[in-house]
């Protein structure tokens, strides 16, 4: 049974699901070898000399695996603490053509003994996995994960309490959604995002911040997932040969590496990159995970087909499967999908060449990911999230795509924006001038709901990251509460038409007035493309309000937003998931076709907690809010009008406002 099958229940483990899948099939053959009678024969490292040679086993195409000689040319002693490093060279004309190629991480690698000197394949004891290369080298110098570490990690499988929840509910998984922001804002800069379509993204980290509670724990967020990944090309740095995730175009590829490399996932492009499911004529009946064949990652699956592939290293008698030779998160447990795979070919490259691959059989779930690599089980515990994208574009009607997302607090977020982008240009590339219109809801377990409703003009459909990763991100890596995806249903209407407008001018009908009174506010804006428009909104001065000048804002919802931020920090300090949440959904109900008039007041009003107590008399702040107060702040009020339009709002104009008595007493309107 193939992994395009949609299980229709959440959080079951797959084994439950597959029982869904189709009624009327057989239940799949488990894709496992059965496990040897004794462990593989190992050479450890003090056996290991320069000079000895052996064989490495690996997929080049389809599914058989195939040997390739080599010849060790070093060892590297506390490369690491207690950690040491063989190095081999490749002696294969393909490897010599490719040099390393991602996606043969975990290739086991065997040596022969002095005398034993045979064919390729045969015979020979293992050393470790194909874990590192070089980029931009004229040989294939190749790093090998030592075999003891490798079953060290095997060793520590808790096959009892699997978990994906490595860091638990602590700052550590703030602290990396805050990394994961700061990646998203470095493509925006990278893009040239506007600030009205990067607004989600700017207040999501003001909700953060609080939340990392030192300098120190940044720092510590920054030694342990750096903030972009480093660019090899042209370097030659040594470096893990990461995991290839083909998607199709290349500017979906360029723009996810940031976010996925950190991850052990680097994702390649093209033309009809994505993988899918086996060409005809491909023998994949029966595949196995053994040594040297393909263990591929599900990532997402349905009617897209994600997945992150390397090489499996060793089975052990219990069953257990090591592979890759390196880090995916090398955080511990982990409950990832683990399948079997295929190769539709390998792309050499001067940098880094590669396999482009897919998915087969569920084989198990990977419950271990350390720094010397991934461990796995036939035990099928994974869960997974139901995506249901809807998407109208103009020409097509309505379509409707389904897919499955792993759970997992950082790699869901990605995914998840990846699918819906995916879908919107399934069928077709956007107009040059579009606007799409998305809503939805995100369900989570707890009960926690938020409800998407927004707009994107001219923006393509990158805008999803923008969208969805700040929300997902933000509950997912909370630090209250561990929240796992329930569903996702998004829905997408294309407009041929830049729906966008620019703030030109504003008129005040008075720029002196009484406490009590209305402001009337004129906005004239011009739309893309067309003749200026006229809208009116009004702001009511409060009675109360003291003689003197204050600013009035007129302004798109980036710069609204903002200053919510600036003005009310109290609202971003959250104790709980549940202000969290409430939170997030405040922030995603700041509409973009909206003009907004905000009049600035004196800092006047004080919150207790996030609770709010306005236009306080100085006696009672005076009470409330002292020097050694810990749950007390003073926050800015503001007084608000808006005006709905049909069209995103950028743009802003400032302006003064004179409130004077002039001997009347304040009124109520």
């Amino acid at each position: 049974m193939r992994l395009i099958l949609r299980p229709p229940a959440v959080g079951l483990p797959l084994l439950a699901l597959l029982c869904f899948a189709l009624a009327g099939l057989a239940m799949p053959r488990p894709a496992l070898a059965s496990p040897p009678d004794e462990p593989t024969p190992i050479m450890g490292l003090d056996e290991v000399r320069v000079g000895m040679k052996g064989y490495g086993l690996t997929v080049f195409s389809g599914t058989r695996i195939e040997p390739f000689p080599i010849e060790v040319v070093s060892v590297i002693n506390h490369s690491g603490p207690q950690r040491s490093i063989i190095w081999i060279r490749a002696l294969d004309e393909r490897i010599e053509k490719s040099g390393p190629v991602q996606g043969m991480s975990g290739s086991p690698i065997f040596l022969w003994d002095d005398g034993e000197e045979q064919a390729p394949g045969q015979g020979g004891r293992l050393i470790g996995a194909f874990a590192f290369g070089y980029s931009e080298v004229k040989e294939p110098l190749v790093g090998v994960q030592p075999i003891e570490y490798m079953r060290q990690t095997g060793d520590r499988v808790d096959r009892e309490t699997p978990s994906a929840r490595a860091a638990g509910s602590t700052a550590g998984l703030a602290r990396d959604a805050m990394q994961m922001l700061q990646r998203l804002e470095r493509i925006a800069d990278a893009r040239n995002v506007a600030d009205i379509d990067r607004m989600q993204l700017t207040a999501a980290k003001a909700l953060l911040e609080p939340l990392l509670t030192s300098q120190r724990d940044g720092e510590q967020a920054r030694d342990r997932l750096p903030d972009l990944p480093r660019d090899h090309a042209g370097r030659g740095d040594v470096m893990p040969m990461l995991l290839p995730m083909a998607v199709e175009s290349p500017d979906v590829a360029s723009m996810l590496r940031p976010l996925l490399e950190p991850m052990g996932i680097t994702t390649v492009g093209g033309g009809g990159m994505i993988a899918g499911p086996p060409p005809l004529g491909m023998d994949v009946e029966g595949v196995k995970l053994e040594p040297g064949s393909v263990l591929s990652v599900p990532l997402v699956f349905g009617d897209l087909d994600l997945s992150a592939s390397g090489t499996v290293t060793d089975v052990l008698p219990d069953g257990t499967v090591l592979a890759f030779g390196h880090r995916m998160f090398g955080e511990g447990p982990i409950n990832l999908p683990m399948a079997s795979g295929f190769v539709h070919f390998i792309v050499p490259r001067l940098s880094l060449s590669f396999k482009v691959s897919g998915s087969l059989d569920v084989a198990g779930t990977l419950l271990q990911d350390e720094i010397a690599g991934i461990a796995g089980t036939p035990d099928q515990q994974f869960s997974v999230a139901p995506l249901t994208i809807n998407v109208a574009m103009p020409g097509h009607g309505e379509q409707t795509y389904n897919y499955n997302v792993v759970d997992h607090p950082r790699l869901t977020p990605t995914l998840t924006a990846l699918a819906t982008l995916r879908s919107i240009t399934a069928a077709q590339d956007l107009p040059v001038e579009h606007t799409i219109y998305l809503d939805g809801e995100l369900r989570f377990t707890g009960g926690h709901v938020i409800h998407l409703d927004s707009m994107m003009a001219g923006q393509g459909a990158f805008g999803a990251l923008f969208e969805l990763l700040p929300p997902l991100a933000t509950a997912m890596q909370n630090p209250h509460e561990a929240l796992k995806l329930e569903s996702v249903v998004v829905n997408t209407r294309v407009v041929p038409e830049l729906r966008m407008g620019t703030i030109v001018n504003a008129r005040l009908d008075q720029a002196e007035v009484a406490p009590g009174k209305q402001i009337g506010v004129t906005v004239w804006v011009r739309p893309y493309g067309q003749s200026v428009q006229q809208f009116r909104t009004q702001v009511r001065v409060p009675p109360a309000l003291p003689e003197g000048d204050y600013q009035l804002i007129v302004s798109g919802a980036d710069t609204y937003l903002g200053q919510m931020v600036a003005t009310r920090p109290h609202l971003f300090m959250t104790s709980s998931v549940d202000d969290l949440m409430e939170m997030m959904q405040r922030i995603l109900s700041v509409r973009r076709d909206r003009i907004h008039a905000t009049l600035l007041l004196p800092e006047q009003g004080i919150a207790v907690g996030r609770h709010e107590l306005p236009q306080l008399p100085s006696s009672r702040r005076a009470m409330i809010f002292t020097p050694t107060s810990t749950v007390a702040m003073p926050f800015m009020e503001t007084v608000e009008g808006h005006v709905e339009t049909d069209m995103a709002i950028q743009g802003e104009l400032a302006f003064t406002v004179h409130v004077r008595n002039n001997g009347h007493r304040p009124t109520e309107e």
